[in-house]
Order: C-alpha cells, then sequence, then structure tokens
C-alpha cells in the first residue's frame, strides 16, 4: 500500500479502490485500542508513519511527495477518525516536550548551572516517558545509557528530534544517527526500543518542510480559483490539524499565510469556507505571527478588522478572535478596539440582517475573551441589547422577522459571554465566600448584572420561546431561542461565582432541566450533548491544551466544566420519545459516571463521585412542573421511577456502590427542603428511589469501599431538619404504589422482580441513625445473607396478610390519622433490627452469628407454641376440632412474615400470635 500512496502522490490523483480505507482503519484502530495498549499504539503510529507514508529518500522533490500523501491519506478521514489523528498528534507532542525537557536538564547539569534536585527531574521525566512503552523497565536502561553517553552526537541527534522546527529530512537524518552512536553501548535487543523512541516525535509525519508545501500548494489553488463553490481545501484541513498541535512548524512562513489570505478575501470567486480555514490557521499561529515584521502585521489587522465588520458571520467570528491573539500587539490593542468597538455599536443600531449579525458575533468573542475590547461604553451597549431582547418585532412575516429572531439569539449570546469574560478577568481576588458551602457570592454590580441576565433567560424558557421579537415567529424560531437561552444557562453555570445560591438558586437550577423535555426532538438532542460536551471540558484534549497566542484569563475559563452536579440533567431523558435521544444521552451519563468515579478516586475528593449526585436529580424531580399532578393521578409515580431508574442504571453499569447510595438516600429522608414547607416532595421521590436500590441490590449489594465520612447533601438544596421534627423515618409512598415492571432490569442493575403492589404505606423505616461502621442498612427492611435465603425459598408457596399466615395487619392511629402496620403475635412479631454491613469475613461470620441466634430464638418461640397448641387440641376435642394433636418436632424453624410453613401440606400449624381460644389457623400453600 505504500508503493500505492507512492503512486498516488506523484501523480496527484485519487488512491485507487481498496487502498482509501486503509489510514481511516489504521486510525480507527488507534482511537479504539491505542489508550490501553502502548505496544498496538507504537504498531500503528509505524504502519501510518513509516509503512503507508513512504518517506521518498530517493526523490528530489520528497518534502512535496510526502505532503501529497498525507494528505490524501487525511482526505479519506471521517470526523472520529480525525479526532484520532489529532489524538496521535498529540501524543506525539507531548514524547517532544519531554524529549526536549529532559535535554534542557541534561545541559544544565552537564554545564553545573542546576540545582541538586535536577538529576531528580531528569530521573522522573525519563520514567514518564518510559512509561508510554511496553517494557518501561527497557526504556529506562536506554535513557540510562542517553544520559551516560559523552559523545556530542547523540546530543545533537536529540535536539534535532525535539525541536518542532525541524524539517522532515533533518528528522529522520537524526534517527539513523542516533541509533548509530548509541548502537556500541546497548545490547542488539535494545535497539529497536531506540528506533522506537526516536520515532515518537512528530516531525516525521508532518514537519516544517510539510507545512511549507501545504502552504504553497493552498496558495496555487487560490491563484486558480479552484476553491470556488467546492468548500474548504483538503491541504487546507491538515494544515489546521497540524498547527493546531505544532503551531511551530509555520516558521518564517507568516508572510506567505498572509498573502495567500489577502488573495482568498480579495477574490469573489474563492468560496467563504476556505477564507475561515486560513483564519483557523492564522488563529493557531498568531504566537508566531506576533514574531513578523510590521509590514506582515499591519495588513493582516487590517483585513481582519474588515472582516469583523463585514457581512460574513463565520468570518467575522473567526476574525475576532484572531484580534484577542497576540497577532495584535499591546501597544496598537487599546486603539484599535476603540476604533472597532464605534464601528460595530453603530451595527448594532441598523436594521436586522448578516451585517448585525456578524457585529453581534464579533462582539460576544470580545466578550468572552478581551472584555476590553467592548470599549468604554459597554454598559450602554449592553443595555441596549437587553432592550432589543424584550421588545416584540414589528415585522410579523418574512425574512425580516426571521432575522430579527437570529438578532436576538445573537444578542442573548453576547450578554452571557459578557458575564464569562467579567467572572474570568476577575479570577479568585473579588469573589466571597466558599463556593463549596454554597456562600460564594459576586460582589456589587456584578451580582445585580448577572441576577439580571439569569431573571431573563429563566423567562425565556418560561415563555416557550414566545418572547420578544419572537412572540409571534414560527415554531421552529422559538425552539432556536429556547435552545440558546438554555445553553447560556449551562455556560453561566461553569463559572465558580455564578453557578452557587447568591445568584442561581434552587428555583432557576430547576429551569435547567427544561430543554431536556422540550417538544423539538432536535432542542432535546442538541441540549443533551451540550450539557455532556460542558461536562467533559475538563477532559477534552483540545480544551485543556494552551491556546496559541490566546489571553491568558480565557485559556484558565475554557478548561472549566459543569460541576458533577449537572449529570443529572442527562437523566431526564429517559422520558424522550425519540429512542436514539435517550440512547446517546444514557450513552453520555455511563460515560460521565465513570470518569467522575475515576477522578472522585484520584483526587479523594467524595463528593465528586456520581452517586453523591443523586440529591440534586431527587430535588429536581421533586419540584418537576408535573409531580403533584402525577402523584394525585397515578400512585405508582412512573415518570419518577423511569428517570430515576435511568441515572441508577447508568451509576451502576460501571460500579456497585449500594452502600453509598443508600447513604445519600438516607441523607435526604433525615434532611428538609429549602425550596419546601414540609419537605414531602423530595422524601416521596426519595422513598421511590431507594425502592429502586432494594430492587437492583437483591443479588449482591454490598460494597467494595467504605462510605465517606464526609459525604453532605448541597446546602443550596437541603438544610438539617429543624431540631423539634421526629427522627423518624417514615415512608411517604403513596397508597398503591408499585415497582414498574421494566425498572430495575439491565443497565448493570441485578434483574429484579418487580410489580407487587403496597395497599398501604409502612408505617415506619427502619431507623436512618448514623451507623458506627461505613454502611446504612438497607432502607427497605430487606435482609441479607443466609436468613433472607432460605425465607425466599420457603416463602414461594405462602401468601401474606391473611389470618393463620403470620402475616401483617393493618391498623390506623386514631390521634394520627397515619397507618401503621404491626406483627400478628406477641414474641414473634419484633421488627428486624438493622444489621451492621461489613466486607470480606466478618459479614459472612456475622452473617452466620445472627442467623444462628434468629434460629435459637425461633426454635424457643416454636416450644412454646407448640406446648400451647398441644393444650388447646385437647380442650377442642369435643368440638371436633381440625387442629393437629401431635405436637411439631422441636428444632424446626418457624415461619417468620410471608414465609412457607414448613410443615408438610395439610398439616395444621400453630399461629405466630395468640390467637383467639379455641382457634387455629390453617397454613397456606
Amino acid at each position: 500500500m505504500g508503493t500505492e500512496f507512492k503512486a498516488v502522490a506523484a501523480e496527484e490523483v485519487s488512491p485507487p479502490e481498496g487502498v482509501e480505507w486503509a489510514p481511516a482503519r489504521l486510525l480507527q484502530c488507534y482511537g479504539a485500542e491505542a489508550g490501553s495498549d502502548p505496544a498496538s499504539r507504537l504498531e500503528l503510529e509505524d504502519l501510518l508513519q513509516d509503512k503507508l507514508l513512504p518517506s521518498f529518500a530517493d526523490e528530489a522533490d520528497a518534502e512535496a511527495l510526502h505532503a501529497r500523501a498525507l494528505t490524501v491519506a487525511h482526505g479519506e478521514l471521517a470526523p472520529l477518525q480525525r479526532k484520532a489523528f489529532l489524538s496521535l498528534l498529540r501524543a506525539k507532542r507531548l514524547s517532544q516536550d519531554q524529549l526536549r525537557k529532559w535535554l534542557d536538564l541534561h545541559r544544565a547539569v552537564k554545564e553545573k548551572r542546576a540545582s541538586g534536585s535536577a538529576k531528580e527531574e531528569m530521573a522522573r521525566v525519563a520514567a514518564a516517558s518510559a512509561a508510554n512503552f511496553p517494557e518501561p523497565a527497557k526504556a529506562k536502561e536506554v535513557w540510562d545509557a542517553i544520559g551516560a553517553s559523552k559523545d556530542g552526537k547523540v546530543a545533537k541527534s536529540l535536539t534535532a528530534l525535539a525541536a518542532a522546527s525541524s524539517s522532515r529530512a533533518d528528522a529522520l537524518t537524526a534517527r539513523v544517527e542516533l541509533r548509530r552512536r548509541l548502537s556500541p553501548h546497548l545490547p542488539a535487543s535494545a535497539l529497536p526500543l531506540v528506533e522506537s523512541m526516536a520515532s515518537r516525535p512528530g516531525m516525521l509525519l508532518a514537519s516544517s518542510s510539510t507545512a511549507k508545501c501545504l502552504l504553497e500548494r493552498v496558495a496555487a489553488l487560490v491563484d486558480q480559483s479552484l476553491g470556488a463553490g467546492g468548500g474548504s481545501l483538503p491541504e487546507l484541513a491538515l494544515l489546521i490539524d497540524v498547527t493546531s498541535v505544532f503551531p511551530e512548524v509555520l516558521g518564517k512562513g507568516g508572510a506567505k499565510l498572509v498573502e495567500v489570505l489577502s488573495a482568498a478575501c480579495g477574490s469573489a470567486e474563492v468560496d467563504g469556507a476556505v477564507v475561515c480555514d486560513l483564519l483557523r490557521v492564522v488563529h493557531n499561529v498568531s504566537a508566531q505571527l506576533a514574531s513578523e515584521a510590521p509590514n506582515v502585521r499591519r495588513p493582516l489587522v487590517a483585513l481582519l478588522c474588515q472582516k469583523c465588520c463585514g457581512k460574513d458571520v463565520e468570518a467575522g467570528r473567526l476574525a475576532a478572535a484572531c484580534l484577542t491573539t497576540s497577532v495584535l500587539l499591546p501597544a496598537l490593542r487599546d486603539k484599535t478596539f476603540e476604533t472597532l468597538a464605534t464601528k460595530l455599536a453603530a451595527s448594532l443600531k441598523g436594521r436586522a440582517g448578516p451585517q448585525q449579525h456578524t457585529a453581534l458575533a464579533a462582539l460576544a468573542v470580545f466578550a468572552k475573551r478581551l472584555p476590553a475590547g467592548l470599549g468604554d461604553e459597554r454598559a450602554a451597549m449592553l443595555s441596549d441589547v437587553r432592550s432589543e431582547l424584550v421588545e416584540a418585532s414589528t415585522s410579523t412575516t418574512g425574512a425580516a422577522l426571521t432575522a430579527k429572531c437570529e438578532s436576538q439569539r445573537r444578542g442573548v449570546k453576547l450578554l452571557a459571554n459578557e458575564l464569562l469574560g467579567a467572572d474570568a478577568a476577575a479570577g479568585k481576588s473579588e469573589l466571597e465566600g466558599d463556593a463549596e458551602e454554597g456562600t460564594l457570592v459576586v460582589p456589587g454590580e456584578g451580582a445585580a448584572r448577572a441576577r439580571a441576565v439569569f431573571e431573563l433567560l429563566v423567562r425565556i424558557l418560561e415563555a416557550g420561546g414566545a418572547f420578544g421579537p419572537s412572540r409571534g415567529a414560527p415554531a421552529e424560531e422559538q425552539a432556536a431561542l429556547r435552545l440558546e437561552a438554555g445553553c447560556a444557562l449551562l455556560a453561566l453555570a461553569r463559572t465558580r461565582s455564578l453557578s452557587v445560591t447568591s445568584v442561581m438558586g434552587p428555583e432557576r437550577w430547576h429551569r435547567l432541566g427544561d430543554c431536556m423535555q422540550d417538544e423539538d426532538p432536535d432542542v432535546r438532542a442538541k441540549y443533551a450533548l451540550k450539557v455532556y460536551r460542558e461536562l467533559m471540558r475538563p477532559f477534552n484534549a483540545r480544551k485543556t491544551m494552551a491556546a496559541s497566542g490566546a489571553p491568558t484569563p480565557y485559556l484558565v475559563f475554557r478548561k472549566s466544566g459543569l460541576p458533577p452536579r449537572f449529570c443529572p440533567l442527562l437523566a431526564l431523558a429517559a422520558l424522550d420519545a425519540n429512542k436514539t435521544n435517550a440512547s446517546l444521552a444514557k450513552n453520555y451519563l455511563t460515560s460521565m459516571c465513570r470518569r467522575l468515579r475515576h477522578c472522585a478516586e484520584e483526587l479523594k475528593q467524595p463528593h465528586v463521585m456520581p452517586e453523591a449526585q443523586l440529591p440534586w436529580l431527587v430535588h429536581l424531580l421533586a419540584h418537576h412542573a408535573h409531580f403533584e399532578e402525577e402523584y394525585e393521578e397515578d400512585p405508582c409515580l412512573p415518570t419518577t421511577q423511569r428517570c430515576l431508574d435511568f441515572f441508577l442504571s447508568a451509576l451502576l453499569a460501571g460500579a456497585s456502590e449500594f452502600d453509598l447510595l443508600r447513604t445519600v438516600g438516607n441523607l435526604i429522608k433525615r434532611s428538609s427542603d429549602r425550596a419546601s414547607d414540609d419537605s414531602h416532595e423530595v422524601h416521596t421521590v426519595a422513598d421511590v428511589a431507594r425502592e429502586i436500590l432494594a430492587m437492583r441490590g437483591k443479588g449482591g449489594k454490598w460494597s467494595h469501599r467504605p462510605v465517606p465520612s464526609s459525604l453532605r447533601l448541597p446546602q443550596m438544596l437541603y438544610t438539617h431538619a429543624p431540631p423539634g421534627a421526629s427522627d423518624g423515618d417514615f415512608d411517604m409512598l403513596p397508597h398503591g404504589f408499585k415497582l414498574l415492571d421494566h425498572v430495575g432490569k439491565g443497565g448493570g442493575g441485578v434483574l429484579a422482580v418487580t410489580g407487587v403492589k403496597r395497599s398501604s404505606p409502612a408505617a415506619k423505616r427502619l431507623s436512618a441513625a448514623t451507623p458506627k461502621q461505613r454502611a446504612l442498612p438497607s432502607p427497605v427492611g430487606i435482609d441479607t445473607g443466609s436468613a433472607k435465603k432460605a425465607r425466599r425459598r420457603s416463602s414461594k408457596g405462602s401468601g401474606s396478610g391473611g389470618k393463620g399466615s403470620g402475616g401483617k395487619r393493618r391498623s390506623k392511629d386514631g390521634s394520627s390519622g397515619e397507618e401503621s402496620e404491626e406483627e400478628e403475635g406477641g414474641e414473634g412479631g419484633e421488627e428486624a433490627s438493622p444489621m451492621e454491613q461489613s466486607d470480606g469475613e466478618e459479614a459472612e461470620q456475622g452473617a452466620a452469628a445472627r442467623l444462628k441466634a434468629r434460629q435459637e430464638k425461633e426454635e424457643r418461640q416454636e416450644a412454646e407454641r407448640s406446648a400451647r397448641a398441644k393444650r388447646r387440641s385437647s380442650a377442642d376435642d369435643e368440638q371436633g376440632s381440625a387442629a393437629s394433636k401431635t405436637p411439631k418436632r422441636r428444632g424446626t424453624p418457624t415461619p417468620t412474615k410471608g414465609a412457607r410453613s414448613s410443615a408438610t401440606v395439610g398439616e395444621n400449624v400453630a399461629p405466630q400470635g395468640s390467637p383467639a381460644k379455641g382457634r387455629s389457623t390453617r397454613a397456606r400453600r
């Protein structure tokens, strides 16, 4: 296949059939397997870098042929495979940075300029680099040999491999030279490892010479107007990916890039997508353009300002992002932004159209990345934008109304970005309070402005998008406005100061779930994806890697994602009629739960655990708009069950933290709701969650980790119960509640037997007092261990609740009006005491001891009942009593609640209690 790609590069034709799938398949395997298998990663890199793409060493124009072959291979990639290619480039960048850091430390130690800890740091860097290879111990030996070598050519070869400005020819020569120099000092078995280590730098795949060839190719295509109407160019797509990871490859090609951009903008025949891609390249290499001569930067800045004031929205947005980088020197920044802000503000007062949309997009970029770019009159300008959002449009139909609605949506984004930029610029110094305690506030004017924007966004959601200019717009325009408002609220919730009680509060937080149940399926799908992407920001390499030349506050802010408490929003997708949306949301939620659990274990922060986010979902469902209506109409609470089971199944797909989930449920039951007077709603939903959890945990509900002692509920939603409140954990489930047939099945949980209807609420649960050990008892009173299994086997043929069956009788307390359950009989009717959970042998020994004690107690009770039955049978001979006169053999276990009798069918068994004199009870089958 390397020969085929060599021919393709030489003849500039498309790859033949059967060959174009090779790069896509290699990168697909890289993305799927390389993360956990270093050997597979190195093998795939070698196949793609040295086998599929030939070296063209014997050709005069080897660099151009290699760039052409790489462009053809890159052009065959699908979006996911292109992400894998970017991941490969980032891995190479990491290896290259480690090599460069090691060389700097080695040079400092050799010149005796370093401190005593420099050698330890060198060892750490070498160990980190060796961990990326299949045999880290052998890789560490190679690093030791390199460190001990006194050959200057070894250091020179490593420097060429570490430099991002090296050409591909220089990197190939350095790789060969490094192996030749180290071969006398290493065994023959270690030489392939030296080859692999020398092949890791990215210059062997895409170097400065590759970027130069790509840029020349783009310039030729633009001059020939080959980019007209055909969308983007494959050479530009490759150049964007390479410069996003290795911006140094541009080298001194800034003048050529500006020349190509000017030619593309000045030609009416070049497609706008080509201009946008060139602007993306400018943004990637902005740090290199800052060192260019003034005669290169000056026309570039003028061209960017012209695009900001133009009619191409995407090009204007990208140009504004470029102006916020180091392309614009600090000495000229204030004056440039002042002039530009004046022109953009004038466009806002004109008629709604492409120019106004472009101005709003550019101002939104300035507000988020560099708030100073809005100018001195930004307060008045933002006030005008808010007024335009509220005022109804005079246009009733046609393109004018559509343009006005788009201006409204872009105005929403501008207001949200202004808050985000101000928060990022303020940093931690201007914030007061503690975010974890829920007392963090934005001081002064910032808090009032934030609350005003929050209220505006919430009003848009409450109005269903029929707000301001969109009031008389078509349904699709109103749906787009709802989505924009919901995404703006999510973006504001990312900030540390705008997502706490002082600004958001429980009511505004509940509104974030409205878009998950929007009437438009596209809104639901896009909003779920937005939630997932915002949660994934700290794990997204494109966000965590520093963008070259971007403002520092923006770089810090772009890494911050939504707090873990927003994961429960995805659980509302359980009610989505579109199965595709529900399936995608389930995948998002499962992926986030695994990542959060890993982070909580690594960082030792239990509040990050996904199980600790259950109180947020309980509160969200308890204050759902339709909860009260459903509570009155359907005692099974089906929508509540489905959302809770959706969330619990995602949690249990990667772990079995039943103890932690039970503890969270018990904490909710012992707390009060800040948004309700009697906390009835949250306690009811918590009981539903505990019922589902009990069903899922029937087969194996022991956790492998201790419950954190520092676990607590969010203070924004819950508070401690008042001093005079009862400590009892009462069942709040409605009369007639039962679990749905599909609830408790699949998704990582044990298949549960459901559909058992509750005839009335139970009187009281087990005590919710905090136990001494790490776990709380099962909240629904389900025993565990051998005794539970024996009773489950014996209960298959018996009923409950009837006379003589050892069942329950229900009585009503006339004073309180609460129904209670009492066990018939005296000693045998005691409620099971809470059992402390433990792990390993302690759990088995404790269960065996409790079982033995229970059996001894049942034997004593059986002996007493047998004696009483004997006396009653002798007294009832004259009446022809059906009771058996033969007492039961001692030692036979007595059936407990709902358990099957151990006697044979047809044999009379004395009841557990003290029935009326002269009567007996026949055991049910």
